[in-house]
């Protein structure tokens, strides 16, 4: 019980932390029932749905991108292996993939147990996000259009196209 008020109190401090990074960063944010801080950033083509997320069970801290468009069924094969191929050259952060509904989400993890977190975690997750997203979306969305083959999807991700 001790601890469960522990990590709840970690997490609210957390969450506290970073709505004082948005407001410094003069990002417009709202903060959902569960404490998550939703805002959007604009990058070179497209603006960007993202939310910070806190887990005091888990002790991490998620930063979380959807992409803009829903895989049409007939080309979800397809997307779970353009997912899979990009998601396999990323230093930091995945795509997540739901072959149910289409969906693709762009997720960063940084556990703060036992750590110090800040101002350069929240920036270094924002950043890479938005440069991650900035970089795929438009051939992801081409492949869920099939306007892209998987073949010309790995070459562009591989550098060889």
């Amino acid at each position: 019980m001790k601890q469960e008020k522990k990590e709840e109190r970690q997490a609210k401090l957390i969450y506290q932390d970073i709505y004082k990074y948005l407001d410094e960063k003069e990002f417009y944010y709202d903060k959902r029932d569960n404490g998550a801080a939703e805002f959007t950033i604009t990058s070179n083509d497209l603006d960007i749905r993202s939310r910070f997320v806190v887990s005091e069970k888990l002790q991490v801290i998620q930063f979380l991108s959807p992409l803009p468009f829903t895989v049409p069924k007939n080309k979800r094969d397809m997307m779970a292996i353009a997912v899979s191929i990009v998601s396999s050259v990323l230093n930091d952060g995945s795509f997540d993939y739901s072959y149910n509904n289409g969906e693709i989400c762009f997720r960063m993890t940084a556990s703060y147990a036992n750590s110090i977190i800040g101002k350069k975690c929240y920036d270094y997750m924002l950043n890479c996000s938005a440069v991650t997203v900035d970089e795929y979306n438009d051939k992801l969305l081409l492949v869920s259009l099939g306007k892209m083959t998987i073949p010309e999807f790995a070459d562009f991700v591989y550098g060889e196209g």
